[in-house]
């Protein structure tokens, strides 16, 4: 683009300085004319005159509208050029983009569940925190573990326990709408994030999912085996930042391990004046 622009830049300096030597000559054979008027005084020679110096002008004419005309089709090209070389960059840009879009989406996701990882999490957290500061509406940190699956990984192979990880993600996402989210946190160990529920009805959700995973039918080396997940909970609180939040529901987590597992247990923390 930069060689079409420089050789437009070119083409109208050298029309310009044919304009300006045309424009010249005009102007001299006009006053030449001008001239003839005044000093010649036979008739016949000044039409002799006046006729030569017409004619010139007609051809000087004739000259600059071929020079314009040509001049055009030079402009019409190179804008042309300019326009296929700005479309083939505007298509190379849209390229880049996709593929910066997909990479970036490939750099927030986990390649093993395909759910969000711990970078996604990070910014979905940091955006739910804003839309809890304007709106104030509830928000829930519930961060889940898969019990024993330490042993899973020992008894059976870590391909098991990948194959694991798999079907739980694919519970924990079947089991969210739209506004809801979950990532995997690392390990065995899961976020999610619900917006606009009661206690009640969070309770109700996140029970039916532990149930819903207990009955899934894992079977290994014709072994049936159970999976269960332990779950803790936590309402954003006033005042309270999302980090807070998360260090709570993990506290209610960690009860729930070292309860009994494969349980949910939901903070209450001043929940009777959040809700």
């Amino acid at each position: 683009m930069t060689n079409i622009a420089d050789n437009t830049h070119e083409h109208t300096q050298n029309q310009y300085a044919n304009n300006t030597e045309l424009h010249d000559s005009m102007c001299h054979k006009v006053n030449a004319i001008e001239n003839h008027l005044i000093h010649i005084d036979d008739i016949d020679e000044l039409k002799v005159k006046l006729i030569e110096q017409v004619s010139k002008l007609h051809i000087e004419l004739n000259q600059k509208q071929a020079q314009e005309a040509q001049s055009i089709k030079v402009m019409i090209r190179s804008f042309a050029a300019m326009k296929k070389q700005m479309d083939g960059l505007h298509t190379e840009i849209a390229i880049y983009k996709q593929g910066l879009f997909e990479q970036q989406k490939f750099n927030l996701i986990d390649p093993l569940t395909q759910l969000p990882n711990r970078a996604a999490l990070e910014e979905r957290m940091s955006l739910e925190f804003r839309h809890y500061q304007r709106h104030k509406q509830a928000l829930w940190v519930i961060i889940a573990d898969i019990d024993h699956f330490k042993s899973i990984n020992d008894n059976f192979g870590h391909s098991t326990g990948d194959k694991t990880l798999q079907v739980i993600s694919m519970a924990f996402k079947n089991a969210l709408n739209g506004s809801e989210f979950v990532a995997r946190f690392g390990g065995e160990e899961f976020v999610l994030l619900i917006p606009q529920l009661s206690v009640n009805h969070l309770d109700v959700l996140l029970n039916r999912l532990r149930k819903k995973i207990k009955n899934i039918p894992f079977k290994f080396k014709n072994q049936q085996i159970t999976v269960t997940v332990s779950i803790g909970a936590a309402k954003i609180l006033e005042n309270e930042t999302i980090q807070d939040t998360f260090e709570r529901a993990d506290a209610a987590l960690y009860r729930a391990k070292k309860e009994s597992r494969d349980k949910v247990i939901i903070d209450l923390q001043t929940i009777a004046t959040s809700i």
